[in-house]
């Protein structure tokens, strides 16, 4: 009888051991960023401008950035749009948080690398994409402007 309380408090304590070992794991690794973001921001190309311009994958913060971003336009060009036109104006208080989000998507220009030539138009919003991935874009070469 007392070899069996001993082994049930074993086993009870092994599990608690066991379950705190794995809740600290699961918990750093939960926290550690993912080797898909960048602790320094990436490189990126500069226009005759002096705006950068490339993809915002990978970036963990928004000042990481370029000014014009990657993105692909309804008529399936890949080109940027500025990243300042991308977030819009931000909302101060929930009535104006309700207010933009009642007016539905909105459409920007889409540019060419030189953050001049407009090639097409970006939908934000609206819960339907008229757009494709990257990589459905670029398989597209006729299509594809710089």
């Amino acid at each position: 009888m007392l070899f069996s309380r001993i082994t049930k408090l074993g086993m009870i304590g092994g599990a608690l051991v066991g379950g705190v070992l794995t809740g600290i794991i699961g918990f750093g690794l939960a926290n550690a960023s993912p080797a898909y973001y960048s602790a320094s921001p990436p490189t990126y190309k500069l226009n005759a401008r002096g705006q950068t311009y490339g993809s915002g994958v990978g970036v963990s913060k928004i000042s990481q950035e370029p000014d014009l971003m990657q993105a692909v336009g309804t008529n399936g060009k890949v080109g940027y749009v500025y990243s300042s036109e991308l977030y819009g104006s931000q909302p101060k208080t929930p009535q104006q948080a309700v207010a933009l989000d009642s007016q539905g998507p909105r459409t920007i220009p889409l540019y060419a690398s030189d953050g001049k030539t407009v090639i097409g138009s970006f939908v934000i919003g609206g819960g339907t994409s008229h757009s494709m991935t990257i990589q459905q874009a670029q398989a597209q070469p006729a299509k594809v402007s710089n």
